[in-house]
């Protein structure tokens, strides 16, 4: 992910190496900080369930992972990230901008509109008109089978999963699922800022939507979270848990319901947009406060070793 140079200057990020140059995966973690702690207390709202691994660092997170590969390492990534995910985001935790600044920050005085990847306002995502942040479901709720019907708690409501977008952006985007659109110059698709400006944040046509290319990795990286999480381990093949998170909350995801190219998108996708440290930060925040981790930001290659065949 790279952020918008028309807006301000960039940042500095340190970008992980892309899958095909560490195609064996590995137990360790591209957590950054050893010393995450386990503290609910920062959430303010969602449903915490009593946790059944008193003890998981980001160091240690993985270490019962011994699939290499297909099946039996989804199947393992699927146990591992619901019996660890011990306190449940409320969609308000979603919208509190003292969450953002820690998921989506942009600089101390702005927060980052993920389409864009541009300087944004620092304000809660529960807008109403244009130039303001709303909640996106990278999975929309109308391609989850119901299981984001009750969005208040749940997958539609995970903070892993939801990100803060335009409010215009977010409307334009709607049910289309991700793929790759044809002639992209001529259906380009715009966030608007307060002052009305016109800021590039992806591609509409076909009935797709294409992210700009320095958000692809990001948006294959939660598709696969969301996809191995919520399918119900009655889908994976091995799978044998769906931790203590409500029944209501897993089902049937089938990928072809919001990506049009499938997994071997994104894996492209995953490979051409490396790990950003903005990602690496979030994922570090959220398991402060969930528990549990996106596999695919502290593993990029689980992606190839899982799906590539």
């Amino acid at each position: 992910m790279k952020f918008n140079k028309l807006i301000i200057p960039m940042i500095a990020m340190a970008l992980l190496s892309a899958c095909n140059n560490n195609p064996t995966p590995s137990n360790s973690v591209n957590s950054g900080d050893s010393t995450v702690s386990v503290d609910s207390s920062t959430s303010q709202g969602g449903e915490s369930i009593t946790p059944s691994t008193p003890s998981i660092t980001p160091t240690n997170y993985y270490q019962n992972i011994t699939a290499s590969s297909g099946a039996p390492l989804l199947a393992q990534l699927h146990d591992l990230i619901t019996s660890t995910h011990t306190y449940y985001t409320s969609y308000n935790d979603c919208k509190y901008s003292s969450n953002l600044i820690h998921t989506d920050k942009y600089d101390d005085s702005h927060l980052t509109e993920f389409y864009s990847q541009s300087a944004w306002q620092i304000e809660d995502a529960n807008a109403t008109s244009s130039g303001h942040l709303n909640r996106e479901h990278v999975w929309p709720k109308a391609n989850s089978n119901g299981l984001w019907n009750n969005e208040t708690v749940g997958g539609g409501a995970d903070l892993h999963h939801v990100r803060p977008t335009e409010y215009n952006i977010n409307s334009t985007r709607g049910n289309n699922e991700y793929g790759v659109v044809s002639n992209r110059d001529s259906n380009k698709v715009y966030a608007t800022t307060t002052s009305s400006t016109k800021v590039h944040a992806g591609y509409l046509g076909g009935g797709v939507f294409e992210p700009l290319d320095s958000v692809k990795g990001d948006v294959a990286r939660i598709v696969m979270y969301v996809y191995t999480h919520y399918n119900s381990y009655k889908n994976l093949p091995g799978a044998t848990t769906n931790g203590s998170g409500n029944p209501s909350y897993f089902g049937s995801l089938p990928i072809s319901s919001n990506v049009s190219g499938g997994f071997s998108l994104l894996i492209n996708w995953n490979n051409s947009d490396p790990v950003s440290q903005q990602e690496i930060d979030r994922n570090n925040y959220l398991f402060n406060m969930e528990h549990n981790r996106n596999p695919f930001i502290d593993h990029p290659e689980y992606a190839t070793s899982i799906w590539a065949s």
